[in-house]
């Protein structure tokens, strides 16, 4: 098939059960070593937006224990804080942007679209768990993408989606309980001037709408 027919092709939606299913199986999951992509996500939104931003990044590490680092550069102070902040919103964000794509019917574009996301994070990785991770992930993206059947992509897109929304949901609301152990938080703090848990609360909120608009894109799919 032609790069351009496979990334425009369409895909069928699944009976809601299926995408009920789906949403439990990516809640046991964001329990897992799996919510390193969400982990990923957040790194990711640190990177990208010191770029729009007009600065850049030196690269990402990735640690198994889920924690993860992405060292930016950048000499407004001013910008330092959208790039702080887009951390906590990039999991619910891209799982709303996913969810939008299935309702679409785009899947294999969003398979295509996490393979190559997925092999540039290995690129800048700066440690070999960080490399192996994104390029496991870059790997069965482009599998699922040639040799999975539209079934499976819509299994597949779903329960990334569901991981992306809850998963960016829970890990918020675990930074309100212990704000102080938020880094991100800390450093907003002290560039703003609004507490540390304002913004934690304002991240479970920001997640939250992800989530709830997520789930009626998904659920409402004809």
């Amino acid at each position: 098939m032609h790069p351009w027919t496979l990334l425009t092709a369409t895909t069928p939606h699944l009976h809601p059960a299926w995408v009920v299913g789906c949403a439990v199986v990516a809640l046991v999951l964001v329990f897992t070593p799996i919510n390193l992509i969400v982990v990923m996500f957040h790194e990711t939104g640190h990177a990208f937006t010191s770029i729009v931003c007009g600065g850049g990044f030196d690269g990402i590490n990735l640690h198994a224990s889920g924690d993860g680092l992405t060292h930016t550069y950048l000499t407004s102070r001013l910008g330092d804080i959208p790039i702080t902040a887009a951390g906590y919103l990039f999991p619910g964000a891209g799982g709303l942007l996913i969810s939008w794509a299935y309702g679409s019917g785009h899947t294999t574009l969003v398979l295509a679209g996490l393979a190559i996301a997925a092999a540039v994070f290995a690129a800048v990785a700066l440690n070999l768990f960080a490399f192996v991770v994104a390029g496991l992930l870059a790997g069965l993206s482009g599998w699922a993408l040639l040799d999975v059947g539209e079934f499976t992509q819509s299994l597949i897109v779903l329960v990334l989606a569901w991981v992306l929304l809850l998963g960016g949901t829970i890990d918020a609301g675990r930074t309100v309980i212990s704000v102080d152990d938020g880094e991100d938080h800390a450093v907003l703090e002290e560039l703003t001037w609004v507490p540390a848990v304002v913004w934690a609360v304002g991240f479970v909120a920001a997640n939250a709408w992800c989530l709830y608009a997520g789930a009626r894109i998904l659920l409402s799919s004809p």
